[in-house]
């Protein structure tokens, strides 16, 4: 992981930009699911550190 902090909204904002504009494949989309749910995993991860602002970028 990098030391550089990420917003994460504007990451799972493009993540979802990308899912809604319909033009990903069916392979595109399960990983952008997936790193969805890793943001998730992050936020929760972060919210029990006590700092719900920011995730680590990789």
């Amino acid at each position: 992981m990098s030391d550089t902090p990420v917003e994460e909204a504007f990451v799972s904002d493009r993540i979802e930009d990308a899912l809604d504009c319909g033009t990903v494949d069916a392979l595109a989309r399960e990983h952008l699911l997936g790193a969805l749910a890793e943001l998730d995993a992050e936020r929760a991860r972060a919210r029990r550190e006590g700092n719900h602002r920011t995730i680590r970028g990789p």
